[in-house]
């Protein structure tokens, strides 16, 4: 699967048809367990202001990286596929759609 640039804009709508699109061919077998977990850490988006986040494979919910662990929090408006995704990945890539670790509360 091509991937968009990552100097293109989107919608947080976007990014979730991007990892719609990728799950299904996972399950119609175009992908392999072992190219949708190289794929996943690949579907991390910024925002303009360099924070990070990911979309929950299982929960569907937004996550940003706190630069401790993925948090619960709704994308920003306009994002782009992040270049560098450094962050742990929030679906276990050994099982991409059967675990889903709990995020971490946010302290404050």
């Amino acid at each position: 699967m091509i991937l968009p640039s990552a100097d293109a804009d989107h919608s947080p709508a976007q990014a979730e048809a991007l990892l719609d699109r990728v799950l299904t061919e996972y399950r119609h077998g175009l992908l392999s367990a072992q190219q949708l977990a190289a794929l996943l850490p690949r579907l991390r988006w910024r925002d303009a202001t360099g924070g990070r986040f990911t979309l929950g494979v299982r929960s569907r919910r937004w996550y940003a990286w706190d630069g401790l662990g993925w948090v619960p929090a709704g994308p920003a408006p306009v994002l782009r596929l992040d270049a560098e995704p450094e962050p742990e990945p929030v679906v276990d890539v050994r099982t991409p759609l059967e675990d889903e670790p709990e995020p971490r509360p946010r302290t404050t």
